[in-house]
């Protein structure tokens, strides 16, 4: 190349130009230019010509990303420019790709849940106007579940770009536990009785301070008189119930003084688990029968029994195990107090 000068001495100076001219072309594009937050797309750039020997490096703004791949995937979370820059060795050529990125629709069913003795329970997905789909088919914003034990519920909601998020949770209809200590009973001072929560493998507060499934009551550390005697049960799931149990401690050294009823027989003694009780009594009143075996649990009771003179009463003992039982018999000024050998 030549120029010219303002020198008069050397008006025309010549200097040497490399110039490189190449037909390579550069377009850069996506697999996806419109995407929801958190999903991939891959980027993908379009040449021609060139020198047949390329190399690429990806920048994006935001800054944050860069690649020497030729088509990387990437992961943007808001819109996002990728720029690619093509060299062929002499010659290098750049293009952008836009990604726009849309919000995802937050979606919280919330934690998981144990409802202790309840059996509905109301699911709201958010995100009003959105389209939902929920796994038991339903498709508004809310839903009430219902059901036995642990159920899992899920909810897909898409908003108005498309998008589409998920959550599940987990709820347990769990049940109270069933606390039945036995009706109210009066046992003689000398006797021992066994107090069962029932619910096995759950965890247990008596007021006794025990926190065993049974306890035993040794009716000689008791005065006389009436106790209560109550228990708390938490479940595995974590539901709690309560029970309680009034005894009454009676001196039974004198069982049939100034007592109404004349009279008990039972029959057959031994028996075979059938056994019959006769009751005379010298005027009408209710009574109250009771079986109980030598450990104080009660296996038989029979309440309320309007007696105007005599009453016979058949009790099956046949499910219990071969033994000694104590029938007791309540009346309304005593205990009478008979024992009965079950012998299979």
């Amino acid at each position: 190349m030549k120029l010219i000068t303002n020198d008069i001495n050397n008006s025309l100076v010549t200097i040497p130009v490399t110039m490189h001219v190449t037909d390579l072309q550069v377009s850069a594009t996506a697999s996806w230019l419109e995407i929801c937050s958190g999903d991939e797309t891959q980027l993908i750039v379009e040449t021609t010509g060139g020198s047949g020997t390329l190399t690429y490096h990806w920048t994006s703004i935001p800054e944050g990303f860069e690649s020497n791949e030729e088509s990387p995937a990437v992961f943007p979370e808001v819109n996002t420019q990728y720029i690619v820059s093509v060299n062929d060795g002499p010659v290098t050529l750049s293009d952008t790709v836009e990604i726009t990125v849309y919000a995802v629709p937050e979606v919280n069913l919330g934690d998981d849940q144990v409802l202790c003795g309840e059996n509905e329970y109301e699911l709201d997905a958010g995100n009003p106007g959105a389209i939902y789909l929920w796994s038991t088919g339903e498709t508004s914003q809310t839903i009430t579940v219902n059901g036995e034990g642990e159920n899992a519920y899920w909810v897909e909601v898409t908003n108005e770009t498309s998008c589409t998020a998920s959550d599940t949770v987990t709820i347990n209809f769990a049940t109270l536990p069933v606390v039945e200590l036995g009706a109210d009973t009066i046992i003689c001072h000398n006797s021992v009785m066994t107090l069962n929560a029932g619910n096995p493998g759950a965890t247990y507060l008596w007021s006794t301070g025990e926190m065993t499934q049974t306890i035993t009551v040794n009716a000689e550390d008791y005065e006389y008189g009436s106790h209560v005697f109550s228990v708390l049960v938490t479940s595995e799931a974590g539901c709690e119930n309560d029970g309680e149990i009034t005894v009454e401690i009676k001196d039974c050294t004198s069982i049939d003084e100034n007592s109404q009823l004349v009279d008990i027989s039972v029959f057959p003694n031994p028996s075979n688990g059938i056994v019959n009780v006769d009751l005379h009594v010298r005027s009408a009143q209710l009574v109250s029968v009771r079986v109980m075996n030598l450990t104080g649990q009660i296996v038989y009771q029979s309440n309320d029994i309007n007696i105007l003179k005599e009453y016979n009463l058949q009790i099956d003992l046949s499910q219990f195990s071969s033994g000694v039982y104590n029938i007791f018999v309540l009346g309304e000024t005593g205990i009478t107090e008979k024992k009965v050998v079950i012998r299979k």
